[in-house]
This record gives structure tokens, sequence and C-alpha cells, in this order.
């Protein structure tokens, strides 16, 4: 029975392993309820250790409409682009990314990045240049043009572990009549699919499993 005991632990990561996963969608709703009203995504300037499931850069910043509108007399693409109350943006027009977070049990060796919102804060046609990675390698690349206006980005990139987003390759041209000045760009809504994994957490309520499975069998 022993031989058995191998094809056991097989069968039960396989199962494991063929749950589909969901996509998941970021909309930054949940940060709505801090009283700061704006903050940090990334844990390199004092943000959380992930924020969706990703680990994002130290220029990922999130906002409120409603504490950006106690700041700015007008909203512009930040406004036009976020759906709902909270939206994220690039501080200082720098570029950013977010990725599999670093050294941690997440339960997926890579995502397919769906899709997002994007608008440009205050430009008409602002270069963003999106890269997606693989252990280092890239596997897309592509530059759009975020508007004033904002808008839906359709994707469908695969087997990524890394995405970054840099709008320092050029400027887009300045909304008419838009008071304030920038390449920021921002995103909301970004969809994302972990890739099936086998995480710590499964593996913890597959130990019950399989401990049962194999006693039974060296009963036998």
């Amino acid at each position: 029975m022993r031989k058995l005991l191998p094809c056991v632990v097989l069968l039960v990561s396989a199962v494991l392993l063929a749950v589909p996963a969901s996509a998941v969608t970021i909309t930054f709703e949940d940060l709505a309820s801090n009283p700061d009203g704006w903050g940090w995504l990334g844990p390199a300037s004092g943000g959380p250790e992930t924020y969706g499931g990703l680990e994002w850069s130290i220029d990922a910043a999130w906002a409120s409409l409603s504490y950006e509108s106690t700041i700015y007399s007008d909203l512009g693409g930040f406004g036009n682009t976020c759906n709902g109350e909270v939206a994220a943006f690039t501080a200082w027009a720098l570029p950013i990314d977010f990725r599999v977070p670093y050294g941690q049990s997440t339960g997926f060796p890579s995502f397919d990045l769906n899709s997002m919102r994007i608008g440009a804060w205050c430009n008409d046609d602002q270069p963003v240049q999106i890269t997606g990675y693989r252990n280092g390698e890239i596997r897309y690349q592509e530059t759009v043009y975020a508007q004033f206006d904002g808008g839906d980005l359709i994707l469908n990139w695969t087997d990524l572990d890394f995405v970054g987003m840099d709008p320092t390759a050029g400027s887009g041209s300045h909304h008419d009549d838009f008071p304030y000045y920038g390449d920021h760009f921002v995103i909301d809504d970004v969809s994302y699919t972990p890739a099936p994994g086998l995480p710590a957490f499964a593996l913890v309520g597959a130990a019950p499993l399989v401990g049962g499975i194999v006693r039974k069998l060296r009963k036998k």
C-alpha cells in the first residue's frame, strides 16, 4: 500500500490545482472610509504590504473624490476616470508597478491582467507605456494614450508576475481650460485573474484529508 501514497498526494494536489481561479477587480472603494482621504498603496512608501492581493510600488497612491475636492476646484481626469468614490494615481507623474508579492504565500505564482479604467488627470492623449513581465522577461508591451475623459482598457494579458506603467516617455496635450498641469495618470477597476496555484492555506486544509486517506491505506 505504501506505493499508493505518492499517488494519493498527487491526486489531492491535482484536485486543488484544478479549482478554477476567479477574476479579482480592485475597485479601491474599501478605502473610502479611511479618514485621511488619501494614502499610499505600497509598503515602500508606508502603505500596506499588499493591496488587492498585489504588491504596489512606492509612487502608487490613492485618493477619494471628497478629499481631492477640498484641494482642487476641478477634479478633471481624476473625477472622470474614478468609477465610484476612490481611484489610484501615480504620484508626481512617476512610473508605478504592481506585482506578485515577494516572499509571501500569495496563493498564485502569476496572474492574467484583464482590464482597467485609465485616464489622464490633466492632459489629453497622455502616453503611458504598460509592460507585462514574467520572470524578468517582457511578455507584453503597449503604449496607450490616456484621455482626460477616462475610459476602459481591455488587455487580456496572460501569465505575468509584474506590470509596470510609465508616463515619462512623453507628455500629452494639456486639456483646454483645465487649471492644473502634469502628466499624472489615474486607474480604477483593475481586473486580474490569479493563475491556479497551491497556496499555503490549501496545503493546510488538505493535510487532514491526505492524512485520513493515508491512515486508511495503512490499515489495509
